[in-house]
């Protein structure tokens, strides 16, 4: 989002310009080496890469009751700035998540929504303004017939300033529960790329990992907005700790303590009888993993009410490339 360039004086609604840009920054992955090997090969190749294309009724759901202003999407579609991407072999990183959430958080977000849950794979930091937004985002990968199959989230821990990240995204086929034993670890995943914990209950026969399940609006209130009534969402998937090559190397931090998981619940916000164990259903874990993941970011360190890393919950653990394209 160009906002540095905005012309205040002539355009206060700036956020009914729909205007995504790319940021120039160079990437980690290089690009494909079909661009370079001739101008007729680069045409070829460029052919699959197209420009970020927003859902008009998506944008609608996003703005509840705000109205879609069509010449401004298309003039969005066409725009030099708009970046192209192949959504099929390329991860969307929202970069300066902030300009998102500080401005008129319903709009933009609504904006920042809808822009995520056209591509197939989407990287952000974590920001509390946008909590509804990532939630959505959430339950999209989870929905059969949303485009999006992975949302990756990085968390930055105050303590050791380094940054870690979490991914939603599908079951390997063959799941792997890793031992308590910590050496064990690594070898599972250079097998199966992701393990599960020792505390992952998987789907107990075929039919509940195949079988939609329906949206729950009733508990997940606003979440559900850009949904339409009916919405199914799937059920086997998994909320992934991401391991970076040191951690994996090293192997002594990443499973949390025996027992940790039956003492993941969602605990502060309903009554003891009513309070559910983590890996009771995905909808569940995932409202349970973003209340967790939006007090331990909200807090400083000094503050006592803080919880440690891993009162996050998750059900397994991934390389830095798995569910990505």
């Amino acid at each position: 989002m160009d906002m540095d360039a905005w012309n205040w004086a002539s355009e206060s609604d700036w956020w009914a310009h729909y205007l995504l840009t790319g940021d120039y920054k160079s990437t980690l992955t290089p690009q494909p080496a079909l661009l370079f090997v001739s101008h007729e090969a680069r045409a070829e190749s460029l052919r699959a890469y197209k420009q970020l294309q927003i859902s008009k009724p998506l944008l609608r759901r996003c703005l509840a009751d705000d109205a879609v202003d069509d010449r401004r999407l298309e003039r969005m579609r066409h725009l030099a700035k708009t970046p192209k991407l192949n959504v099929n072999t390329d991860v969307l990183e929202w970069a300066q998540v902030k300009r998102w959430s500080r401005n008129n958080p319903s709009k933009c977000g609504a904006l920042f929504l809808a822009a995520s849950m056209s591509v197939q794979h989407i990287v952000v930091e974590y920001d509390h303004y946008l909590h509804t937004s990532l939630v959505a985002l959430a339950l999209a990968v989870l929905d059969v017939e949303s485009p999006l199959k992975s949302l990756t989230i990085k968390v930055n821990d105050s303590t050791t300033q380094e940054p870690f990240a979490f991914r939603l995204t599908s079951l390997p086929e063959h799941v792997e529960t890793t031992s308590r034993q910590v050496s064990s670890l690594f070898r599972k995943l250079s097998q199966y790329d992701a393990c599960m914990l020792p505390g992952y209950r998987p789907p107990l026969v075929d039919t509940e990992r195949l079988q939609p399940k329906t949206l729950d609006r009733s508990t997940l209130g606003s979440f559900t907005r850009p949904f339409p009534p009916g919405t199914r969402l799937n059920t086997g998937y998994a909320i992934f700790r991401v391991a970076s090559d040191r951690e994996v190397n090293e192997a002594t931090e990443l499973i949390p303590a025996p027992g940790a998981m039956q003492g993941w619940k969602w605990m502060d916000m309903v009554d003891e009888p009513d309070r559910k164990a983590f890996n009771t259903n995905m909808q569940g874990d995932i409202a349970l993993f973003m209340h967790r993941l939006s007090t331990y970011e909200q807090w400083d360190y000094e503050d006592g009410r803080r919880h440690p890393t891993d009162i996050i919950p998750f059900h397994g653990i991934c390389l830095s490339h798995y569910g990505l394209p």
